[in-house]
């Protein structure tokens, strides 16, 4: 039987949509198994998942077909003293189900139901209610699809409000730009002085990566700040939960990738928790869940990299920073050892004409800072060497020439947290194994120091 892994999978199956909810001290993981079947796992350190079965009362005379998804986004109703979660269903219409413990779940009375807004839209689902604050009432967001429009372009936000959770009022589009497709698991959160609506807008193939939009008040002008997005396309689906003092942000990684397999797969492992917060001007930092980053690092095993590392290509300069001279092809450094479980400290900066800098694993996989040729963009990445492959994407606004790297590498999976403010997560066609760390630039000059590389732990070690 394989080791259990630090990206979290159950033993039987994938792992879908995640919807996430904090109480006493413990994050309530619903998610939806394959055939969309509504699961439960719950941790208090996010590193441990406890599989905890959940069960709904029988159907009443009155109630709509059960949909085997029936339990999605949960919050707490304080009027009735216990739990409630909506899903969509027939005709469009969002579905209410209620618990006292978050184990047992029983229907809502038809008066809870949001009535579909038929007239605007084709199709609804993947509700989000919440309280909002603003407005003194309820508010309830879908993933929604406008009617006499094609699927590239029929993507909105739509929602409705309500001061009771029974009296629901449709009204339209919270946002809808006419160049998207479907917004999948919409949610909208305020931090500070500022809204966020968050979405994984469709591509036609895949889920899609977390895009962001940023407004002064619930209802919009919604805008995109740069990054668009709080990871790359291979965070799925993702999620914000408040645990009530900050958000994390959960996702899934796809179990494979078109490489490998000629397709992306619907679910996969659980990617690393990420900790959501604004900066000064309304953007959002994404940085590794600290507890949690923290209590995955292993020994220190590889301390003194800079000054050992031998060059493969190119000139270097060896000790307390690994520099390389500036020209035309690629410079390459190897640091000493072999590894297979990375956690791995850098900082690096690149020259005036480097066009990309960072980490290869053996000759196969990199991760790094990627440079527009003109200059005028950057972006960190995951991919293939010489630009053969791209997994993982991410723009980013340059504001410094040094910028300090964590890289976390566990078989096929490798999830980079980059100036304490970027995530960027991917699956590789294929585990790495036991393979070399290189440092490597291309086109120019690059300096690295801090370069420090741990074990990442196992599950089973961490107590």
């Amino acid at each position: 039987m394989e080791r259990p892994t630090l990206h979290t999978i159950h033993p039987e199956h994938i792992i879908g949509d995640v919807h996430p909810f904090f109480r006493a001290g413990r994050w309530y993981m619903y998610y939806l198994a394959p055939e969309f079947h509504s699961k439960l796992m719950i941790s208090a350190d996010l590193i441990h998942w406890q599989q905890t079965p959940i069960t709904h009362t029988p159907r009443g005379p009155d109630d709509p077909e059960l949909a085997p998804y029936y339990v999605l986004g949960v919050f707490r109703d304080e009027a009735a003293t216990g739990f409630r979660t909506y899903h969509g269903w027939s005709a469009g219409n969002m579905h209410s189900h209620f618990s006292r413990d978050l184990l047992t779940w029983e229907y809502a009375p038809p008066s809870y139901r949001v009535l579909a807004q038929y007239q605007r839209y084709s199709s609804q689902r993947d509700p989000y209610v919440f309280w909002n604050d603003a407005e003194g009432q309820y508010w309830c967001v879908m993933t929604c699809k406008v009617k006499g429009i094609d699927d590239s372009h029929n993507g909105a936000v739509g929602f409705a409000s309500s001061p009771d959770l029974q009296r629901w009022q449709g009204r339209g589009d919270l946002y809808f730009s006419g160049n998207i497709r479907e917004p999948e698991v919409p949610q909208v959160f305020r931090i500070g002085e500022r809204w966020y609506l968050l979405a994984s807008v469709h591509t036609g193939e895949t889920v899609g990566r977390p895009s962001y939009w940023v407004a002064e008040a619930p209802t919009g002008p919604w805008h995109m700040l740069t990054p668009d997005a709080l990871d790359g396309q291979n965070l799925s689906a993702a999620q914000v939960g408040w645990d009530g003092a900050r958000w994390l942000l959960f996702g899934w990684i796809p179990l494979t990738t078109f490489e490998a397999h000629g397709r992306y797969t619907w679910g996969g492992h659980l990617a690393f928790p990420r900790e959501v917060f604004p900066l000064a001007d309304g953007a959002l930092g994404v940085r590794l869940e600290p507890g949690f980053g923290a209590a995955v690092r292993g020994p220190l095993v590889m301390a003194d990299a800079t000054a050992r590392a031998v060059a493969l290509s190119g000139g270097w300069s060896t000790g307390a920073t690994l520099a390389c001279a500036p020209q035309r092809g690629e410079s390459v450094a190897e640091l000493p050892g072999r590894y297979e479980r990375i956690d791995l400290d850098l900082a690096l900066a690149a020259g005036q004409d480097a066009r990309k800098v960072g980490v290869r694993l053996a000759d196969r996989y990199e991760i790094g800072l990627d440079v527009a040729p003109d200059g005028s963009s950057w972006s960190w990445y995951i991919g293939m060497p010489r630009g053969a492959r791209t997994y993982a994407r991410l723009p980013f606004r340059r504001d410094s020439e040094r910028h300090t790297l964590r890289i976390l590498v566990e078989e096929d999976m490798v999830e980079l947290f980059a100036d304490g403010r970027y995530s960027l997560c991917a699956r590789l066609p294929s585990p790495i194994g036991s393979v070399p760390v290189r440092v490597f630039a291309e086109g120019g000059a690059a300096t690295f120091d801090g370069v420090r590389l741990y074990r990442l732990h196992l599950p089973d070690e961490i107590v």
